[in-house]
């Protein structure tokens, strides 16, 4: 009789755990909608690119699940980037975040209800030509999130047109 017990902690640890990955998920489509509905010009889909994902903060910051992902997809817009962050259960994606980048100030003045990042950093050619992306959440302390897409070529790093707080744009137009 005390093997229930153990039993039934591990099966409600696994469904607050898919619970949780289930309101992610559908906050992020719900997003991922709302940014289609924008009316944005989309230049470039690309899916499944492997990324790092490292949060760097003190204190109350630390707790940004969300943003910790090793799959993400990836829609170029015209003045903007949004990545959404996933990971996979068998076939099936399931999304953690989805960040809208951008410097635009139409798009962060927007009436959508949509958070729009703007990048800290951003490096096209970073190390083993990677793109290096860094963004600041300000929650009660500053957290800072710094994403890093691998193993895209050329062509796709040239379709990111997102500018930073410091620096001109980053575009090959």
């Amino acid at each position: 009789m005390n093997f229930i017990y153990p039993i039934l902690f591990i099966l409600l640890f696994i469904a607050v755990y898919w619970i949780q990955n289930a309101i992610y998920d559908r906050t992020a489509r719900k997003k991922l909608n709302k940014i289609k509905d924008l009316g944005l010009k989309l230049n470039y889909t690309l899916y499944s690119v492997k990324c790092e994902t490292f949060i760097s903060s003190r204190g109350a910051g630390r707790g940004q699940h969300k943003y910790r992902f090793r799959l993400a997809d990836l829609y170029f817009y015209e003045n903007a980037l949004v990545i959404a962050g996933y990971f996979k259960i068998g076939k099936y994606k399931s999304y953690k975040t989805v960040l809208f980048l951008s410097n635009d100030n139409k798009l962060i003045l927007n009436r959508h209800n949509i958070e729009v990042k703007t990048p800290k950093k951003v490096n096209l050619n970073s190390f083993n030509n990677d793109v290096y992306i860094e963004f600041i959440i300000s929650n009660f302390i500053e957290t800072s999130v710094e994403i890093r897409l691998k193993h895209l070529s050329e062509e796709e790093k040239k379709q990111i047109r997102i500018t930073t707080t410091n620096t001109p744009p980053f575009s090959f137009s």
